[in-house]
């Protein structure tokens, strides 16, 4: 990164910061005193407790990260990589003991089922994939990780397992790279603290399969942007493409490449800016060809007759933002075609925008942004709850109505409202600073949590995320230190 940046460019990282600041601090202060978790009513003062005290804790684990000896490489990966194995045990009996049925209910239980028809040679009926096309491409890899591996649900769990613990090692070096030894170890610590990282274990799904993609791609940025123009551009076009596999997926992991892309941009020197052009085309030339082979897959019906992207903001300004079965219903009856549909919703968006009148949109985003981020178990209880395979003691801590549940949710939201709010600090400082280490992965964060205030919206929703997010929280939490060729 050049040893100056540009008056604009300075500009352009501190809003960034500043509107990341804002967005959490208004995310911590509702989740707090405007909970929205739909599963389970916690007592304001009760979480702000735990909050300060998840706060406390992470401070003396600092401190403790802070202490250690410099440690050599081999060391230090036998270190980490020792706890990403032990964890791994970890989420495998976790995974096991809250296993449940991919029954046809919920889109998990639908999409593994049909790719276990697929994997078995047999046809897929229904109009599910017609209707949700973005799914076609989790059934196709599942259907072709089971002819390999088998259809049971136990290779399943070990990959979705194995999908976390990478993503959790790409964030852990991320931030490595970003502020030293000391700081990833501890960054490594946190993620396995993480509560969903666990939870969603047993449930083989977008949100964790897209991880790895979203996580690595930060990786790569983070490698190479402090080399010369050729490792510059490497890392560009090989983040493009792994956003890429990770958009055909779950189209959020674009949110990354967009973040990557624009830290590019800003940060770059001179002509080296273009470079970021490359990161463009590889997502291009791989997410194009990925998107036709799904579309022309045995899966595939008429497009014609799929719901509109447009349902999902429609969906997403009604309650609370999440998934709305009577708006649902209310899209297929309105036509029977998409075009019909998408005119539908287009309409009904701005008809509920009018009723709510300026101060009632604000009300709804605001119970929209603390429904999102106001979870520490990201709804993993009430996907536990459906289908269980077999009654464990360990549910009672995990599934939504049970009687230990309350304590997962107040200690992993305190958990979770903590980082954020060290978050925050940590760009308020960069600001101060003018330390724009981590800046791309603030703007990766905002832009999806910006996203999600406009798309239909879940706390599952920042899974995918998650790591990075920590990661955002550890590099407030830590001690500045001197930026690097004047970031």
């Amino acid at each position: 990164m050049p040893a100056v940046l540009s008056r604009p460019a300075r500009a352009l990282y501190a809003l960034a910061g500043v509107c990341f600041a804002a967005f959490f601090s208004l995310a911590v202060l509702l989740s707090v005193v405007y909970s929205r978790i739909p599963f389970y009513a916690v007592h304001p003062a009760v979480l702000a407790g735990f909050a300060v005290l998840a706060a406390g804790v992470l401070w003396l684990g600092r401190t403790l990260f802070l202490r250690l000896p410099a440690l050599s490489p081999r060391m230090e990966w036998a270190v980490g990589g020792g706890a990403l194995a032990v964890w791994w045990c970890v989420q495998l009996a976790a995974a096991w003991c809250l296993e449940v049925r991919p029954t046809e209910t919920w889109d998990f239980g639908v999409v593994f089922s049909a790719a276990r028809t697929l994997a078995e040679g047999d046809r897929v009926t229904g109009d599910y994939f017609t209707l949700f096309p973005n799914n076609i491409p989790l059934c196709l890899v599942l259907a072709a990780f089971m002819r390999v591996f088998g259809t049971g649900m136990l290779p399943a769990l070990v990959l979705d397992t194995l999908a976390v613990n990478l993503s959790v090692l790409f964030a852990w070096r991320t931030l490595r790279r970003l502020a030293g030894q000391a700081a990833g170890l501890c960054g490594l610590g946190v993620c396995l603290c993480l509560a969903p990282l666990v939870l969603y274990g047993p449930i083989v799904y977008t949100d964790t399969l897209s991880m790895p993609f979203v996580c690595g791609a930060a990786r790569l940025w983070a490698w190479a942007r402090e080399g010369g123009a050729r490792r510059r551009l490497a890392g560009l076009v090989l983040a493009g493409a792994v956003c890429a596999a990770g958009a055909w997926l779950k189209m959020t992991a674009a949110i990354l490449l967009a973040a990557v892309v624009l830290d590019a941009v800003l940060g770059l020197p001179g002509r080296q800016k273009l470079l970021a052009a490359g990161a463009a085309a590889a997502f291009a030339l791989v997410y194009l060809p990925l998107s036709l082979l799904a579309a022309n897959s045995v899966l595939a019906g008429d497009p014609d007759a799929a719901v509109p992207h447009s349902h999902w903001v429609m969906m997403g300004l009604s309650g609370d933002g999440g998934y709305n079965d009577d708006d649902y219903q209310l899209t297929l009856a309105s036509a029977p075609d998409k075009a019909g549909r998408d005119a539908f919703a287009r309409g009904e968006i701005l008809r509920r925008v009018e009723e709510m009148g300026p101060a009632g949109l604000a009300q709804h985003l605001a119970a929209k942004l603390s429904y999102t981020w106001g979870d520490g178990t990201c709804y993993a209880p009430m996907k536990l709850d459906i289908a269980p395979v077999r009654a464990t003691p360990l549910q009672g801590y995990c599934i939504q109505g049970l009687p230990h549940t309350g304590r997962t949710v107040y200690v992993s939201t305190g958990l979770q409202l903590a980082l954020l709010g060290f978050a925050v600090w940590g760009a308020v400082r960069g600001i101060r600073r003018r330390d724009y280490r981590p800046a791309f992965v603030q703007m990766a964060v905002l832009g999806l949590g910006l996203f999600l205030l406009v798309w239909e919206a879940r706390s599952r929703y920042i899974v995918s995320f998650l790591p990075l997010a920590a990661l955002c929280g550890v590099w407030g939490l830590w001690p500045a230190s001197r930026p690097k060729a004047g970031l």
